[in-house]
């Protein structure tokens, strides 16, 4: 039992950081969540054309309208 436990909680470890995802990842979440509803309230961006503008194709026209 103890011994399949860690095996999950290491390969989840392993998971996470093939993510790319660090702690300091997971304590901005808060901040990424009110920056997309600013984007919702301002231009009415979904959460697909948020991610486009920020990390997709719209990133350099969205960098030169900010």
């Amino acid at each position: 039992m103890t011994t399949k436990f860690f095996s999950i909680f290491i390969s989840g470890l392993i998971l996470f950081q093939s993510f790319n995802i660090h702690l300091g990842d997971l304590l901005r979440l808060e901040e990424l969540i009110e920056h997309v509803e600013f984007h919702e309230d301002k231009y009415g961006d979904d959460l697909f054309v948020f991610l486009s503008k920020h990390y997709g194709d719209l990133k350099q026209s969205h960098k030169e309208t900010a």
